[in-house]
């Protein structure tokens, strides 16, 4: 269970450092509050300029899509990637506590009863 844990911290801190590195550049509040075409216009011209200011060429993220057309888009994005983060920290202390948990009911010398659910 433990070396579970451990791959899926290693694919979340995968995630959480691909998409970081756009997104820590990405502010949301950027992205103006009127009508949806003035928010898709200017939603992909900021993801543009993110896009070669930060040197991915090609739009490799596809970071104008990500960013949308509105600003609780931008937000939602932003929130995925911080969930991202959370579970990469969750996973990681789950692999280190899991072993240490079994390593000392070993010791003590309990015995491994099956349970009944």
């Amino acid at each position: 269970m433990a070396g579970l844990d451990a791959l899926l911290c290693l694919a979340f801190a995968i995630v959480a450092v691909i998409l970081g590195r756009p997104l820590s550049f990405l502010n949301c509040m950027i992205v103006a509050d009127g009508n949806a075409a003035a928010n898709a216009q200017s939603a992909s011209a900021f993801a543009q300029s993110l896009a070669s200011a930060s040197g991915a060429t090609g739009s490799i993220l596809g970071l104008q899509n990500w960013a949308a057309s509105t600003k609780v888009n931008c937000f939602e994005t932003k929130a995925i990637w911080g969930l991202c983060i959370a579970l990469c920290i969750l996973f990681t202390c789950s692999s280190f506590i899991l072993p240490t948990l079994w390593l000392k009911v070993r010791r003590a010398g309990v015995p491994a009863t099956k349970s009944v659910v």
